[in-house]
């Protein structure tokens, strides 16, 4: 696999560039900080986000705290200037790059597409998120690492020898990897994040209803619920047209990812 390079100061790959710009926000006199009082686990006041990311990487560091710096970040970054989208994807960058890099394993491709697909999934899930929710960093990660996961398997379909006889193939279907769809599915505003993660835990990742209901905080019949609303209507934007345009899924994995 090929890695690219940087042209002059500024990195020509989309997470190296996004660590530059964070770089540049936890610097100089004013660095761009999150206010931590009363947050356990964390130093009262105005924390440079530089130092934030290694206190929530910090198994010290409660969950509840990681998520209330999270729900601060996420609600600048979606009301405020461009420097709080930066702080966001810098504070999730550890989670991003392993990603990528998981992702890049017999990748023969540039890296750089991989990387530029995960940050923009990863752009798009955090418009769409709600900062109330919990776990914020982990459902952006997810939602980006889906994107990259779907484009290993359209360039390793793409790249898969078909028959000769193309009348014989299926005829391509309006859905293709289930981790895209879905966030395509947020991305256009059918789904919503929680929504989408609900679906993609229980059905994709096959980990039991209850175990999310329990994690989100509802009774396990409202989880089914929300599930059987969010599947039908999301069935029905298939059947309509709505949510298209992915690619076709091969009878095998070609990408070896499962």
């Amino acid at each position: 696999m090929t890695r690219t390079h940087s042209t002059g100061d500024w990195p020509t790959n989309a997470l190296d560039a996004a660590q530059t710009a964070f770089d540049w926000l936890s610097t100089g006199p004013h660095p761009v900080s999150v206010e931590c009082t009363g947050l356990p686990g964390l130093p009262p006041g105005p924390v440079p986000v530089s130092q934030l990311r290694q206190l929530l990487l910090s198994a010290d560091t409660p969950r509840e705290s990681r998520d209330a710096v999270w729900s601060q970040v996420i609600a600048r970054a979606q009301s405020s200037g461009p420097e709080w989208t930066v702080a966001a994807v810098g504070l999730a960058l550890p989670g991003l790059r392993a990603a990528a890099g998981r992702l890049a394993a017999g990748w023969h491709r540039d890296t750089g597409d991989l990387d530029a697909e995960i940050l923009t999934a990863f752009l798009v899930a955090l418009r769409a998120a709600d900062p109330t929710d919990r776990r914020l960093c982990a459902r952006l990660v997810r939602r980006a690492t889906a994107a990259g996961r779907a484009l290993r398997h359209a360039d390793a379909a793409s790249a898969t020898p078909h028959s000769d006889y193309p009348q014989s193939q299926a005829p391509q279907r309006p859905y293709g990897h289930p981790d895209l769809l879905l966030g395509r599915a947020v991305a256009d505003g059918a789904l919503s994040l929680d929504e989408a993660d609900l679906i993609g835990a229980t059905r994709l990742e096959a980990q039991p209803v209850a175990g999310w209901a329990a994690r989100h905080g509802v009774p396990v019949s409202t989880a089914v619920n929300r599930r059987w609303r969010a599947e039908a209507r999301l069935i029905q934007l298939i059947r309509e047209g709505a949510v298209t345009g992915i690619v076709r899924p091969p009878e095998i994995d070609p990408a070896g990812i499962g």
